[in-house]
């Protein structure tokens, strides 16, 4: 039977968490937690380049943008503004060992940060 553990852990406890696991007999712990840590800095590392990319196309500071910031109502970024995230998110996707292809049209219906930090990572 599998079950699942959702944690909630601040940097520090990670870190203890991982240092304890290192020490532990079960390789599958480790490899699972290798896993998790792997993704966590892929997302983070995402996010940060799709920050970047809207910060140089609407004008803003990256520092005033968040995942939760609307591309439309926030940054003022028309359908040709996100039509002109499409290469450089490509570029973000193929750096993160993704082979498909980011489309204009998805690039034009995205609406926010959030929406495309996943656009990338599902990609």
């Amino acid at each position: 039977m599998k079950h699942k553990i959702t944690l909630h852990l601040e940097d520090g406890e990670l870190k203890a968490l991982e240092d304890l696991l290192q020490q532990s007999p079960s390789s599958e712990l480790k490899t699972v937690l290798e896993r998790v840590l792997a993704q966590q800095d892929q997302k983070k590392l995402v996010q940060k380049r799709v920050t970047e990319v809207i910060a140089e196309i609407s004008g803003f500071e990256p520092e005033q943008i968040n995942r939760a910031t609307h591309l439309k109502n926030d940054l003022g970024m028309t359908k040709y503004h996100r039509r002109a995230l499409k290469a450089a998110f490509q570029k973000i996707a193929e750096k993160s060992g993704s082979s498909e292809e980011i489309t204009v049209a998805a690039c034009e219906n995205l609406a926010t940060v959030d929406d495309c930090i996943k656009l990338i990572l599902e990609s």
